[in-house]
């Protein structure tokens, strides 16, 4: 997902920034030229201003499609903040986080999804019930996955 805005004050240059969806990596364009992190603490990106300057930009956040993003101590907005019930549907599938690694890693993907939906235009019932289709698949597949696994298992003990 690519988000670019502009800081407030002065000639300031563009920053867009780009987050990888599967992997949350994370890229930072100012005019154009990709922003190396600086190795200190909270690895922060330089971002050069029009007036001579360097602002330090710390981007955070994992699970939500959109990134927390500081600078110089100050948040920026790049959408609008969640409702705390939005944050409760989101984290629905840290449910099949009891099941184990397999369970884990359909729930972190389950709630990746979740979050990206309630980031949609749609209603809030739409928004619900996919995230109750989203959750429901999931679990489906985990339980799939894990009578695979079961019976693979099973397999190669009676060889």
């Amino acid at each position: 997902m690519k988000y670019k805005f502009k800081l407030q004050e002065g000639n300031n240059p563009e920053i867009e920034l780009e987050k990888s969806f599967w992997l949350g990596n994370i890229k930072v364009y100012v005019n154009g030229k990709e922003v190396a992190r600086l190795k200190e603490k909270g690895k922060p990106f330089p971002l050069p201003m029009g007036d001579g300057t360097v602002k330090k930009m710390l981007v955070k956040g994992w699970l939500d499609d959109v990134p927390k993003v500081i600078v110089d101590g100050k948040e920026i907005l790049l959408a609008r903040k969640l409702f705390w019930y939005e944050y409760v549907l989101g984290f629905i599938p840290a449910v099949l986080l009891m099941g184990g690694a397999l369970g884990g890693a359909f729930g972190v993907i389950g709630i990746m999804f979740n979050f990206k939906i309630l980031r949609s235009s749609h209603t809030m019932l739409i928004k619900s019930l996919f995230i109750l289709g989203v959750t429901v698949f999931l679990f489906f597949c985990y339980v799939a996955f894990a009578n695979l696994f079961y019976f693979l298992l099973a397999m190669v003990r009676s060889i």
